[in-house]
């Protein structure tokens, strides 16, 4: 199955590295946690989706004047929210692996190796539990919570001035 990566994750953004961050957070192994909504089998396993639910501009624009003459940059910050949901069989483990996870992201060496991947963890919402009837008569353990991170789209461009101007019929 051919891992998807949503649009918006840029090429100055390591998506590999936050994803590295929520499986040890979860306590599965990095190839348990899946993008959402793929075709191909489920896994039979403790496994864990992750779903890009919304991406919003969180400032306006800014013009960065840089030191390369007149290139320009454009920074803009976006707030993207990530929904991880967890399904163990164990019962009531789900809600358990994601605020182990949660806890995990807030660590000062989990937020530092996230930042220098261009995404900063911003918070996470109340953690849901989806408990579900399997065959009619198993429960698996589910839970699902969001998770929003700041990333920063530098976009270059090159101011262009008017140096001379004619005017006619004066």
């Amino acid at each position: 199955m051919k891992a998807l990566r949503p649009k918006w994750v840029r090429s100055q953004m390591d998506i590999n590295v936050v994803r590295q961050e929520l499986a040890t957070g979860l306590g599965i192994p990095i190839s348990s946690l899946i993008w959402a909504n793929q075709n191909g089998t489920r896994p039979k396993d403790t496994h864990a989706t992750l779903y890009q639910m919304s991406v919003n501009e969180d400032t306006r624009p800014e013009d960065i004047i840089t030191t390369k003459g007149q290139d320009d940059e454009i920074h803009i910050n976006y707030v993207n929210s990530l929904e991880v949901q967890v399904y163990d069989k164990e019962y009531n483990n789900a809600i358990k692996r994601l605020r182990n996870m949660v806890n995990h992201l807030n660590t000062p060496p989990a937020l530092a190796n996230m930042a220098t991947s261009g995404f900063v963890f911003i918070d996470s919402s109340s953690i849901v539990d989806l408990v579900a009837i399997l065959d009619g008569s198993s429960f698996e353990s589910r839970a699902s919570v969001t998770l929003r991170f700041r990333t920063k789209d530098v976009t270059p461009y090159k101011q262009e001035f008017v140096e001379s101007a004619t005017i006619k019929n004066i």
